[in-house]
């Protein structure tokens, strides 16, 4: 019997040790799980704001393309017009924005930046519509059911 009492209590210590580190290991795994997932909540975040800043940018960009030209400053509204089509095409190759809804404005690229290279009044006509059909695809991308208002 006296061999089995230092038997016995080895056994125990060493429970107990494995017991505490059992114990440290769930802890640090709960940290890392609850770590993790407020990192993923955090980088959708920043994804979502980040393309919400990419829309405000291609439309400002517009924006000011229009109200260059209609002041007659076609040389600047042809250099934000210009922006504004290379940065809807980084936007939309990139997944920003879905590429079927803005391939229309795409297209009058060249007609846009030939009219304001030229100093055309009718450029201010065009620039008008692509903006409300930007904004419209915009709407119809986030699933809104009316098209924003076009502010011209």
């Amino acid at each position: 019997m006296s061999e089995s009492v230092p038997i016995d209590q080895p056994v125990r210590s060493n429970r107990r040790m494995m017991l505490w580190i059992a114990a440290v290991v769930i802890a640090f795994a709960a940290g890392f799980g609850w770590q993790y997932a407020e990192r993923r909540q955090v980088e959708q975040q920043l994804e979502t704001t980040s393309n919400a800043l990419a829309e405000a940018r291609l439309e400002s960009a517009l924006a000011t393309a229009l109200v260059e030209a209609q002041q007659g400053n076609y040389e600047l509204a042809r250099q934000r017009a210009s922006e504004f089509f290379t940065d809807l095409q980084g936007a939309t190759a990139s997944g920003v924005l879905p590429a079927d809804m803005f391939s229309d404005i795409q297209s009058q690229r060249d007609a846009t930046i030939t009219m304001l290279s030229r100093g055309s009044t009718d450029a201010i006509a065009l620039l008008q519509q692509l903006h409300a059909e930007f904004r419209s695809g915009l709407s119809r991308s986030h699933g809104s059911a009316t098209a924003a208002p076009s502010g011209t």
